[in-house]
């Protein structure tokens, strides 16, 4: 971070704004508890697990297609068909859903999680003038995750891997953020977890970098706190 100061920050979301503890078949067996459905357990997450992956490339294209509403329904197709092959009601498969999405999206869920130092980080950049963006490798979930959380406020975009067709560390997805920036790659310093995604990816496209570990000491190019990121502009 000894660069010259930059004039727009860049996040990562995974790990970095967010903690995620995601999966999709712990999702499914706490709206099974929850819905208080009968089952042999293991079979129906066999099965479940199974249906996502035979059909997961057709989820991505239709992230590739922005269209949220069909991106969600692919969620409910595969619910519908674990349902049926279960032998049970349409009725079942649609409690499962709104269980597992009300689980999902609740701002004070425990699957997409703040970190203590995110919100007070992005306010504080708003208030110094910092324009700042996302740059995940993600689904079009992360913009519903963003504005339950109350965060999509101090964005100027965001872009998803699922949604672009890229991911990091490719350097096509960092130019394009690049370009939604409006300054040069140089004036740009993205944050992230993960030193090869992000500050590899993010130098490698002439960016400035810096990786948060809170579980380190700081150091060159690392903070341990998202706090240091507008010590940088002060």
């Amino acid at each position: 971070m000894e660069a010259s100061i930059p004039r727009f920050v860049t996040f990562d979301a995974a790990q970095t704004l967010l903690e995620v503890n995601w999966d999709p078949g712990q999702v499914l067996l706490r709206a099974l508890r929850t819905c208080a459905i009968e089952c042999d357990v293991q079979v129906t997450l066999e099965t479940y697990i199974r249906l996502v992956h035979s059909r997961w490339s057709d989820y991505k294209q239709r992230n590739l297609q922005r269209n949220h509403a069909l991106a969600e329904s692919w969620w409910r197709e595969i619910a519908h068909e674990l349902a049926r092959r279960q032998g049970w009601s349409e009725e079942v498969a649609d409690r499962l859903v709104a269980t597992a999405d009300h689980d999902l999206y609740r701002p004070d869920g425990d699957y997409f999680r703040l970190f203590p130092d995110t919100r007070p980080c992005l306010a504080r950049l708003k208030e110094l003038g910092i324009p700042c963006g996302v740059i995940s490798n993600w689904d079009f979930s992360l913009h519903r995750l963003l504005r339950v959380h109350d965060l999509d406020q101090y964005f100027e975009f965001v872009l998803c891997s699922d949604e672009e067709g890229y991911q990091k560390p490719d350097g096509t997805f960092f130019a394009m953020a690049v370009d939604r920036a409006g300054v040069p790659a140089k004036e740009i310093l993205h944050v992230g977890d993960n030193p090869l995604d992000d500050v590899q990816g993010a130098l490698g496209a002439g960016m400035q970098a810096v990786l948060i570990d809170r579980e380190s000491s700081p150091g060159p190019m690392r903070v341990n706190t998202l706090a240091a990121i507008p010590r940088v502009f002060e």
